[in-house]
């Protein structure tokens, strides 16, 4: 099989690679539930959906994709879905030409100057209207939320909790709706957890009806066929000690990190790359050239957390960054009691960083997940 190297970008077509069983898992549980798939960022979410909206025919399904990532406002949140309900995508021509209808009172909200209780009502008229379509919905869509987390984190940060809450609870009224249920499925998903975001604000109710599906790195053996066909692909002899040496210092084997060293590996023009020239190409990547890759890490946990339990949650990273095994769990305990913070505050910020893919319990020490992101971390952010 060719596969490209791609760096970044979500892939699509013969590009993607694998994931048949979390397809087969994520279409099954869409026949009788909503969905809230649950991955730490660059996992491939995004290509992921893709698939799932290129095959959704052959399920039975209409799959139509929207990323609310940029919305900081409910209007904005609904004019991102009526756009795509009303695309060439949407459901059905008479659910096209209601969305469309609805899109164009929206957009002349959005332009018009109005008061915030003006705003707020009109939002709830248009939700309503809007669940009066989703009910008219004739076979079956799923519609898929892309970076739902990060629109609800900015409800928080611009309007406060309670105005969150308040979309939340409207968000799960019409994902129950009974009629509506009959034809629509959501699938949630961000490269926050929306998981944690509820639980810190204490909002975990409103996202309970949702099964939980969680998106991991590939297993050995398919990391290792990737490897085999990108190798292929660029006409580069990769032996099988060779290729398991890359998946031995990747570890985490999730597609993105795997794409980034074999690059590395392309870019030094070895037709038959050896232990060395892995190395080469691994300690390359950990230079200040290539710290874009990374820095998002850093970035995210401000967004995330907010100034005070972002500078928390990087000396937790930081205590466990120092050793190749991690952390002793009363490393972490002493650390954070020595900053003020609280047992409850600890193992939230620890959940936030587990979740998030940084780190992960082994036994009875936090290590990092990835060799990479720890070595990035001791050669970038504490140096």
């Amino acid at each position: 099989m060719s596969i490209r190297n791609t760096i970044g970008s979500p892939v699509e077509g013969q590009n993607f690679y694998d994931r048949e069983e979390m397809q087969a898992r994520l279409w099954d549980r869409l026949e009788t539930d909503h969905v809230l798939l649950l991955a730490p960022r660059r996992v491939g979410k995004t290509s992921l959906l893709y698939k799932l909206e290129a095959t959704a025919e052959t399920h039975n399904f209409k799959a139509i994709f929207a990323s609310v990532a940029s919305h900081s406002t409910e209007l904005a949140f609904l004019h991102a879905l009526l756009e795509i309900l009303a695309g060439d995508r949407g459901p059905g021509a008479k659910i096209v030409s209601r969305a469309q209808k609805l899109l164009d009172r929206v957009k002349k909200l959005s332009v018009d100057k109005i008061s915030v209780e003006l705003e707020m009502q009109q939002w709830q008229d248009i939700g309503a209207e809007l669940l009066q379509i989703l009910r008219t919905v004739d076979g079956r869509c799923v519609l898929m939320l892309d970076e739902l987390p990060i629109f609800v984190l900015n409800l928080l940060r611009v309007h406060g909790r309670e105005r969150a809450r308040l979309f939340l609870n409207w968000f799960r009224h019409v994902r129950g709706d009974r009629q509506a249920r009959l034809g629509v499925r959501w699938l949630v998903c961000g490269s926050i957890g929306l998981d944690t975001v509820t639980q810190r604000e204490r909002l975990g109710d409103t996202i309970n009806d949702l099964a939980i599906v969680r998106l991991g790195g590939f297993s050995r053996e398919h990391a290792r066929d990737f490897l085999a066909d990108l190798a292929a692909t660029y006409s580069i002899e990769l032996s099988d000690e060779v290729n398991g040496h890359i998946l031995d210092k990747i570890d985490w084997l999730i597609p993105y990190h795997l794409q980034l060293l074999f690059s590395m590996v392309r870019d030094l023009e070895v037709i038959t790359p050896d232990i060395a020239s892995v190395d080469q190409a691994y300690d390359r990547l950990l230079t200040n050239s290539h710290k874009s890759y990374f820095d998002t890490w850093v970035q995210r946990l401000l967004d995330e957390l907010g100034p005070i339990d972002e500078d928390h949650a990087l000396a937790l990273l930081e205590a466990a960054a120092r050793d190749t095994s991690g952390a002793p769990k009363s490393v972490m305990r002493e650390l954070m009691h020595g900053r003020g913070a609280d047992e409850q505050l600890t193992r939230y910020l620890l959940g936030v960083l587990e979740s998030d893919g940084y780190l992960v319990e082994d036994s009875d020490r936090w290590r990092f997940r990835s060799p990479l992101l720890r070595d990035y971390w001791r050669s970038m952010v504490l140096s």
